[in-house]
């Protein structure tokens, strides 16, 4: 939970002399005793800590919590995670290879239910790097609240899914496959801003329907134009109601899926994700849920950090906002004592962290944009914007 970046004996002096707050330098607990002590935990303790956390952060109903038209917004996405190359994890989670006599690479597929506006994971899943997203996302709906709506990228659509979402009473909003749905195709031929279709399975459809026991009966959706620079978007919805939900809001609430994209950047970078302190399956587990544990520790520290800010700021003036991959060193840093304060103490320490945390702003540029700059020999794994918090 301490963003572990560096060798595990060099985390574990540093660990333990905060904790005793012990300045003389000595080894408290060696390495192979950690080793040895972790294969008893189970990573699933993480898990139960991350949906107590968040049950807890979202119980009070807090005005702090940023809304939509009274919904969570959330954003479902994966993304392939590289893992040590070790048989076992070769097996649990399987292997990608992109040229042919290559060495195989074991891979994972992380899939996450991420709240876009408050910054805090919702869900996770480490599982087999050739699973179906898609069912992924049915596993994340069960994490979710009768008020939130999710986005989701191409690459989701499916008729058994928005089935789902009808028979959980849940919405969404999905960017449509326009080169795959002929309704989304003739959509946008006709110069339409928005339209009401109804959706009839076929018979791979209703085989899948029948497969996830779920209704194969027509649904009417509601498909909205997007006109981008260069291409347009239709963005399929169960949001069918023109006068609470306008067709020209939903342009900016489709970009606030962008927040699971910079999600896995910090997570992969400033968290180093990849970076594992084990070779086995139960290390590799561990590691990715403690880091979703601690990412959702800091993300609510700056959920706090936030408010004060906003109430410090001037209306028509630039507005600012906590740097998290500083969030993410300093909490690696003091976050020690957070695990032995209680009470009144425990209450002073998170007021002092907060307010600290608001002393490393970055101003907050809207619209602002970047041409991407793809290339083959680009193959950098570190960059100078995204630098270690060790």
């Amino acid at each position: 939970l301490n963003h572990r970046k560096g060798a595990i004996q060099t985390e574990l002096d540093r660990f333990f002399a905060d904790h005793l707050d012990d300045d003389t330098p000595r080894r408290h607990i060696t390495k192979s005793a950690c080793i040895q002590a972790r294969k008893h935990l189970s990573h699933e303790a993480f898990i139960e800590l991350n949906q107590r956390f968040v049950d807890t952060l979202y119980s009070h109903q807090s005005n702090v919590l940023k809304r939509w038209h009274g919904h969570r917004v959330c954003a479902v996405d994966g993304s392939q995670l590289r893992l040590p190359r070790e048989i076992a994890l070769q097996e649990k989670f399987g292997c990608q290879s992109a040229i042919p006599g290559e060495a195989k690479q074991a891979m994972g597929l992380a899939s996450v239910y991420y709240d876009v506006l408050n910054q805090i994971v919702l869900d996770a899943q480490l599982v087999e790097t050739r699973e179906s997203e898609r069912y992924c996302a049915a596993q994340h709906l069960a994490h979710s609240k009768a008020k939130d709506l999710v986005l989701y990228d191409r690459g989701y659509n499916a008729f058994w899914l928005y089935t789902y979402h009808q028979e959980l009473e849940r919405k969404f909003c999905m960017r449509a496959r326009v080169d795959r749905d002929n309704r989304a195709r003739e959509f946008v031929e006709s110069g339409k801003a928005e339209a009401f279709i109804t959706y009839t399975p076929n018979r791979t459809s209703r085989c899948q329907c029948a497969e996830m026991n779920l209704s194969d009966a027509p649904i009417t959706l509601r498909l909205i134009r997007v006109d981008l620079p260069g291409e347009t978007e239709v963005l399929i919805t169960n949001l069918l109601d023109e006068k609470r939900y306008p067709a020209h809001e939903f342009k900016r609430l489709y970009h606030l899926r962008w927040g699971v994209e910079e999600f896995y950047k910090r997570i992969k970078h400033h968290q180093e994700i990849e970076n594992v302190s084990g070779k086995s399956v139960q290390v590799v587990m561990q590691d990715f849920y403690a880091k979703i544990l601690a990412g959702n520790l800091t993300a609510a520290l700056a959920i706090a950090g936030h408010d004060c800010l906003e109430k410090t700021q001037i209306e028509d003036r630039p507005h600012y906002r906590i740097n998290l991959a500083q969030a993410f060193a300093k909490m690696k840093q003091y976050q020690v004592k957070l695990w032995k304060l209680t009470g009144d103490s425990l209450a002073s320490y998170l007021r002092e962290l907060i307010l600290l945390l608001c002393q490393f702003i970055e101003r907050v540029r809207p619209d602002r944009t970047f041409p991407r700059k793809v290339s083959k020999f680009n193959k950098r794994r570190y960059w100078m914007h995204y630098k270690c918090t060790l």
